[in-house]
């Protein structure tokens, strides 16, 4: 089962979206608000196949190559906020997509599948 780590800083949000993957046979595990050392320590432990990353949690284009950089496997990253429209930013965090709010849970489940090559 491929695990997606979920960084949010609304908490609802985060357990409808872990919710929802568990539905499409995905294990997801949430942080809410962490920033940084917490969020690579957990990255190290559950080893996602995935990250989702909301681009208000701490400044994202840190965390997002902080993320990339700390992993001994490549770790797919999405960039999820309502402050996001364009691949200049996407490239900038080094994220691998954007999802700008508001959105489908089922635009998000396209494109995690897209990214794990799962759909």
């Amino acid at each position: 089962m491929k695990k997606i780590l979920i960084l949010n800083n609304h908490e609802d949000t985060m357990h409808l979206l872990k919710q929802f993957f568990k539905k499409h046979a995905y294990d997801a595990e949430y942080m809410y608000r962490a920033e940084g050392s917490d969020v690579i320590e957990k990255v190290k432990e559950y080893e996602p196949d995935l990250v989702i990353l909301e681009s208000s949690v701490g400044p994202e284009g840190e965390l997002c190559q902080r993320i990339k950089n700390n992993s001994d496997t490549y770790i797919p990253v999405i960039l999820m906020g309502g402050n996001i429209s364009s691949k200049e930013q996407q490239e900038n965090c080094g994220a691998d997509d954007i999802i700008p709010k508001p959105f489908t849970p089922q635009l998000l489940l396209e494109k995690v599948k897209t990214l794990l090559k799962t759909g």
